[in-house]
């Protein structure tokens, strides 16, 4: 909004627009300063140069408006300190931790509790490649590696193929099932790793259809990364969509 006002002050007429309605008969005049009360005529046929003072002066206003509501802003956020209910158990020392019960189960502690629900994955076929991660997760692919790497070096809570109940649609296995600790919500994170392939991108295309139509939205709940041969994943675009999505 500021950058647009910015570009349409760029070339404007000197002046300001005085408008006069006297006994239902509306006449325009140009003030070139303060002590000029009266302004020159300005006639009807030259209604481009009218509109355009108007519109001066109105992106003129709307421009102070909004710095002046970003002072307001600033002060207001420099003089509140927010502090979450959560925060205050985690600002006790131990001894006194173990003398109260906190109204809203600590981060740290529901993170460790949302990891240790147990789930079923889906067995590996005995003539698969071998894929661990550097925390010794087996995956299907070198891909998934770099993303459970990436997750792990990111402090990111996560389950990998956690078996998700899709309704009609039966139980998917997505890649990652990763938990927002601001949320304290579940977001499922798919990769997609043939996109070039014909087959795979259609098959791509109809999984995350059935996601939406169950409430999973990109960007939102859903988070997919993709690769083709020309364009290999890789970490940075792992933390990119991390630190857009969850931090």
């Amino acid at each position: 909004m500021e950058s647009v006002l910015l570009e349409r002050l760029e070339n404007v007429p000197e002046g300001q627009l005085r408008i006069s309605n006297r006994k239902g008969i509306v006449q325009y005049y140009n003030r070139k300063n303060r002590s000029d009360r009266g302004g020159q005529y300005i006639s009807k046929a030259d209604m481009p140069f009218i509109i355009k003072l108007a519109q001066k002066e109105y992106d003129l206003d709307a421009l102070q408006a909004i710095h002046k509501e970003r002072r307001q802003i600033d002060l207001i956020i420099d003089s509140f300190s927010l502090r979450k209910a959560e925060d205050i158990y985690d600002e006790l020392n131990e001894k006194r931790k173990q003398l109260v019960s906190p109204v809203i189960e600590p981060t740290a502690e529901f993170i460790d509790n949302w990891m240790k629900i147990p789930y079923k994955r889906m067995d590996f076929a005995p003539d698969v490649p071998e894929f661990y991660s550097n925390q010794g997760l087996r995956v299907r692919s070198k891909s998934e590696i770099i993303i459970a790497n990436t997750f792990d070096e990111e402090h990111v809570a996560y389950k990998y193929e956690c078996p998700l109940d899709l309704g009609r649609y039966g139980i998917f296995l997505p890649d990652f099932t990763i938990l927002d600790p601001r949320t304290r919500k579940e977001i499922i994170w798919e990769h997609f790793g043939m996109m070039d392939d014909a087959g795979y991108y259609e098959s791509a295309g109809k999984k995350l259809i059935i996601y939406e139509r169950c409430g999973y939205y990109l960007g939102e709940n859903l988070i997919v990364t993709w690769e083709t041969k020309d364009y290999p994943l890789n970490g940075l675009a792992i933390k990119s969509k991390i630190n857009r999505y969850l931090k």
